[in-house]
């Protein structure tokens, strides 16, 4: 190890306490400390929500108080380290404080602009350039991100008891309701299952049962835990009309899996199916998942037509005892 990456490392654990003050607060833990002549001038965290302003990124707090130690809103010979990508107004803060070499440890793939969706730290229309560092002490910084996020999700499920109301769909769909999973669910998704023999005649299997309905609440890929299942029933007016199975974390961190997902016949065309996979998307866009996958069977036409349209490519194919199965991923 050389004396540069030992040092970037020393600074970066900095960060990463930093980052802990955030998480304490309940904010999404990312943390900064600014470096000059081999001391750290300044510190930030987090504390947009307890601030509740826009400005309460870890980056700013810290560049605030640098300029206030160094009198001066040059930042030149310091060296700013902060546990994720800056987003593009820390990063255009850096650039303006003329800040020469920024540190990084892991990136930001939905909003990081210091190489992910932008690099404003490098762009050669600016009058100021940045020297980046990235993937220092990347799975550190990575770990505290992925845990804050797995255990809000937690405590959000924590708080539903099973059967309550999730969410109001409104729009073209008036009076629509989306309601977790229970066994007091099970016989209405029986039935919706029931409605769709051509489905199971299909993919060769037998109608599930009313046991296996509610058996289906409670099936886990293997190395997967109960928090991470999500079972969406919608209803209207009182019946069941579409049902999805959504495991969060599955098969890798960042990856949410949708099983199970049916539409009564009556409600085909009418725009369910499309509202249901909204509300999934959006709560895994919120909840930090980066991919989703499933798996649809070849011969399936009309469900492999509907989430080709929702976005889904086709990344591999297997060979099942019903036919050829298509693993596809948005």
């Amino acid at each position: 190890m050389t004396n540069i990456q030992s040092t970037d490392e020393k600074y970066m654990r900095e960060a990463l306490k930093q980052a802990k003050k955030a998480q304490a607060l309940g904010e999404v833990p990312i943390g900064c400390v600014i470096v000059h002549d081999g001391k750290i001038i300044a510190r930030g965290y987090n504390r947009r929500n307890t601030d509740q302003s826009t400005l309460s990124h870890a980056e700013i707090t810290a560049i605030r108080k640098a300029g206030k130690v160094l009198k001066d809103w040059r930042l030149e010979g310091c060296t700013l380290y902060v546990t994720l990508e800056p987003c593009q107004m820390c990063a255009g803060a850096i650039v303006q404080a003329r800040i020469p070499r920024v540190v990084m440890g892991s990136m930001n793939a939905k909003a990081g602009c210091a190489g992910s969706v932008l690099n404003l730290l490098q762009m050669k229309a600016f009058n100021h350039q940045v020297e980046i560092k990235r993937d220092v002490l990347r799975e550190e910084c990575s770990a505290i991100l992925q845990d804050f996020f797995r255990e809000m999700r937690e405590k959000q499920r924590a708080e539903r008891a099973p059967g309550t109301l999730l969410r109001s769909l409104r729009g073209s769909l008036p009076g629509y309701v989306i309601v977790e999973g229970s066994e007091e669910n099970a016989a209405d998704i029986q039935k919706l299952m029931a409605g769709n023999e051509a489905y199971f005649h299909l993919v060769q299997e037998e109608i599930p049962t009313l046991e296996q309905a509610k058996e289906s609440y409670t099936v886990l890929p293997p190395g997967t835990g109960r928090d991470q299942k999500t079972f969406a029933v919608f209803y209207k007016k009182g019946k069941c009309m579409a049902v999805l199975d959504f495991i969060w974390g599955y098969p890798e961190e960042n990856t949410g899996f949708i099983g199970l997902f049916m539409v009564a016949a009556d409600g085909q065309g009418k725009g369910i199916g499309k509202k249901l996979f909204r509300h999934i998307r959006k709560a895994a866009r919120e909840n930090g998942l980066e991919k989703l996958r499933l798996g649809c069977y070849a011969s399936n036409e009309p469900a492999r037509n509907f989430w080709e349209k929702q976005g889904f490519r086709t990344v591999d194919t297997r060979e099942k005892e019903a036919g050829e199965l298509l693993v596809m991923e948005l």
